[in-house]
């Protein structure tokens, strides 16, 4: 009699099996939850997905399971899944305003504009209070060049809800698109009144004091930006900021910071110089 070959399970799956057994939908969602954070690192928003899933297996009906999947696809970039989970949200809950948000943000991502102005227009529709959304128009409307429009969405959104820095980060975003760069510091300056350790508030406004050749305080925000979020990038952007004060070695010094922390751009220049990091 031929006996089937066992297969092996690995010491990952163990665990996973141990630590997952007798969970339920809730506890998979809840789960999924507790591991998407923008500070969250990918493989992170992974095992998210992976905890969605069960609880998407144990109750195929879990709007909010299909919906937070959703939402770590878009994260992940794999934006033809997360169309297909919003999808599914929508066919179970056709007022469901953040799966018409979040799809609309796919096709922003995608370049389809009209798709995504008919997603926002949607939701705007079910909820006109969705203060949220206005700053995705705004955001598509800057995409496409039509700045005006963009600042009345920010507006709008801004009036609706003013304690919450997103409003103020897109309009900030703005100004340094039409190279008003002393609005956009005073946005980004009270985005970081509203949310004093976000490094994306420090490493925007940095810009735009770059921008205004005030070098010295663009340092200042790259500093802080760094400090909070050691990207290869900032690094990169401060070396530039240095060079431009005649501080070379500093300016090398975050080059090689940059370039080994893998940056191309970083790498490039540096090899051009013939210097090793």
């Amino acid at each position: 009699m031929k006996v089937a070959k066992a297969e092996k399970i690995s010491s990952k799956q163990e665990e996973y099996i141990s630590a997952t057994k007798g969970l339920g939908a809730i506890d998979f969602y809840e789960k999924g939850r507790s591991l998407i954070s923008p500070a969250h690192s990918f493989a992170s928003w992974r095992d998210a997905i992976e905890a969605f899933d069960e609880a998407i297996k144990l109750n195929p009906k879990y709007e909010m399971a299909y919906l937070e999947r959703g939402a770590a696809h878009y994260v992940l970039k794999d934006f033809a899944k997360a169309i297909r989970d919003f999808n599914k949200v929508i066919e179970m809950n056709p007022i469901s305003v953040s799966a018409y948000h979040n799809r609309g943000n796919v096709y922003k991502d995608l370049g389809d504009y009209e798709q995504a102005m008919n997603n926002f227009r949607k939701a705007l529709s079910i909820n006109p209070q969705a203060w949220w959304v206005y700053f995705s128009i705004a955001d598509c409307d800057a995409q496409r060049g039509n700045y005006l429009l963009a600042l009345g969405m920010c507006k709008i959104g801004i009036d609706l809800e003013p304690n919450v820095c997103l409003g103020y980060l897109t309009r900030g975003e703005i100004y340094n698109k039409q190279g008003d760069f002393s609005n956009a510091i005073k946005d980004f300056g009270t985005v970081l009144k509203l949310e004093p350790n976000l490094a994306l508030g420090y490493y925007n406004r940095a810009i735009s004091y770059e921008k205004l050749g005030d070098y010295r305080q663009a340092i200042k925000d790259w500093d802080r930006a760094i400090e909070l979020d050691p990207s290869a990038d900032k690094y990169c952007f401060r070396a530039n900021a240095y060079l431009e004060m005649g501080e070379y070695k500093r300016a090398t010094e975050d080059m090689k910071i940059s370039a080994r922390l893998g940056y191309k751009l970083a790498q490039d220049i540096l090899k051009s110089k013939g210097i090793k990091w």
